[in-house]
């Protein structure tokens, strides 16, 4: 069984792919959007609020995950979505 930095438990037979993880301030390409996530971010810093999101990729499912942390430590949401490749249409490149 692999260890995911996300706390998503393998199930038996499944394989880790990748997983990537990234702090969710930076909604766009937009340089104003930017620039308000940059503010965001700073202000939270300072009051202690992360946004982390991880994204698990395996042999059988993709899953996204986001954790919000206040005060420094406490854990007061997580999100999960799991997207099956049965659900997969379309792809863009």
């Amino acid at each position: 069984m692999a260890d995911t930095k996300s706390g998503i438990v393998l199930s038996e037979g499944e394989t880790l792919v990748m997983e990537l993880e990234a702090e969710l301030w930076a909604e766009s390409s937009n340089p104003i959007a930017q620039a308000l996530g940059t503010i965001r971010r700073v202000i939270a810093m300072i009051f202690g609020f992360r946004c982390k999101g991880f994204v698990v990729i395996t042999n059988k499912r993709v899953v996204e995950v986001y954790n919000e942390i206040s005060c420094y430590v406490f854990n007061t949401a997580r999100r999960v979505k799991y997207l099956l490749p049965s659900s997969m249409s379309i792809v863009f490149c």
